[in-house]
């Protein structure tokens, strides 16, 4: 195997985690919907669903997509080490075995929906047990081999990328630690519902700060690879990267002053938005300058589609984050936009990593990587998803109910989440389409593993 070959493996279980997440998000959008909502009597069930969709989204699809983008990086100049490397086989075997279990948990009665923010949980000790095994395992995964601690400019990553990368890696055992520090400091004989919402608080934002570091580095490899910008401001990088990994130490500390007390709970919430957003602002400001200079034959590509969709539904996030004033679907549709744009961006990379992985692909599999729609689809289904939620939650539409306990009497609401269920199905559309457009490169692939080289 060559020296992308574990990158290889953690980004087919991020596939596979978002094939099954896109397919628990269509049941959960369909249940939503005005009158057909009256057909599903279970609400528990759905809420056990909205729980693995958030987690395998969330945490899953994510993080072992950056773990995908951190081991592109190379360990040596020439060549890489001539060993399996035990430890990261282990942890790739022990992720997929917690997915099983964390999904299978939605078939134990005695697991309990807690749809705490950012971090919703089945409590129950096996699902306990698993999310914690897996986000141990995503952090260690870091640091078992010599890629955080060299710097090394390839052809693939340059060293602007190449130091952010490793900003996510610090930050991931930030959030770790910030896990830690909660459980110290939170009363454990609070009611679940509570207890979880208080624990995860501050490490849930963490986490939306790791993300959007992860989506920007896609944005970054897309540019240097495909549109061969080359002059991107690396000191500014290097410092946007820096204060976003100050936000997450931030964070990390806020629990110390007692999760429950105010200047914790609404400490997150102002470093979101006055502190990461005027960081990310700024990093936008600065790419989009240099994005809309590039030659004019890559507008119709799949590429810059995805990253224009990205960056929509990013802004679209942010601003809709201002709006927040009560527990209604404003906060979903915020949140569905934001990570939504690091969704697409993933989708969007993932085009040219078929490349790297698979580099044998006919020019006929070339020319349908560079010119499908599937990310401006998926796109336009987050953004209508996003609206739709957003439009219900103006008038008062309540977030975290399904089924037949969405009580609704507001017409205007009814109208919102017709269009949030039309967005969540075009978005389903579209992640079939890439989970279709994997499968047909995946079938036709001249695989690039040799036994040669192992990193």
């Amino acid at each position: 195997m060559n020296q992308y070959y574990y990158s290889y493996k953690y980004f087919i279980i991020s596939i596979m985690s978002l094939a099954i997440s896109g397919l628990l998000a269509l049941i959960i959008a369909i249940s939503r919907f005005p009158y057909i909502n009256l057909l599903f009597q279970n609400p528990l069930i759905l809420k056990k669903f909205l729980i693995i969709h958030v987690n395998l989204a969330l945490i899953i699809w994510i993080h072992t997509f950056i773990l995908a983008m951190f081991f592109l990086l190379p360990t040596k100049i020439y060549k890489f080490a001539k060993k399996h490397n035990p430890l990261i086989r282990i942890f790739i075997l022990l992720m997929k075995t917690n997915i099983i279990f964390m999904i299978s948990t939605i078939y134990i009665k005695s697991a309990t929906p807690i749809l705490s923010n950012y971090i919703p949980i089945l409590h129950h000790p096996i699902y306990l047990i698993n999310i914690i095994a897996f986000a141990i395992s995503i952090m260690l995964s870091y640091y078992t081999t010599k890629r955080l601690y060299i710097n090394i400019d390839t052809h693939i990553i340059p060293n602007y990328i190449i130091f952010g990368l490793k900003i996510i890696a610090l930050s991931f055992t930030v959030f770790i630690f910030s896990i830690c520090i909660s459980l110290i400091y939170t009363n454990i004989h609070m009611p679940h519902n509570i207890y979880y919402e208080y624990l995860f608080w501050a490490p849930g934002h963490i986490l939306q700060i790791i993300s959007q570091m992860g989506m920007i580095t896609a944005w970054m490899i897309i540019s240097h690879n495909i549109f061969k910008i080359k002059q991107l401001n690396y000191n500014l990088i290097k410092i946007i990267f820096i204060f976003l990994f100050i936000s997450c130490i931030i964070n990390m500390c806020l629990p110390y002053f007692n999760t429950t007390s105010y200047l914790s709970y609404i400490g997150s919430t102002f470093i979101m938005k006055f502190h990461i957003i005027i960081i990310m602002t700024l990093f936008l400001y600065n790419f989009i300058s240099k994005l809309i200079q590039i030659d004019a034959s890559y507008i119709k590509t799949s590429y810059f589609q995805g990253i224009m969709m990205s960056i929509l539904l990013t802004l679209l996030g942010y601003i809709l984050g201002f709006f927040i004033t009560n527990q209604n679907t404003i906060i979903p549709a915020h949140y569905h936009a934001t990570i939504g744009g690091v969704t697409t961006s993933f989708m969007t990379l993932s085009l040219l990593l078929y490349k790297i992985y698979y580099p044998n692909l006919s020019k006929t599999m070339h020319k349908h990587i560079n010119i499908t729609l599937q990310p401006l689809i998926f796109g336009t289904g987050q953004i209508l998803f996003a609206i739709g939620f957003a439009l219900a939650g103006i008038y008062d539409a309540p977030r975290k109910t399904f089924g037949i306990d969405q009580l609704l009497t507001n017409p205007e609401a009814y109208f919102g989440l017709i269009i949030m269920s039309l967005g969540g199905i075009i978005a389903t559309i579209g992640g079939l389409l890439f989970i279709y457009q994997f499968y047909i490169i995946y079938k036709n692939k001249t695989l690039f593993i040799n036994h040669e080289n192992i990193s």
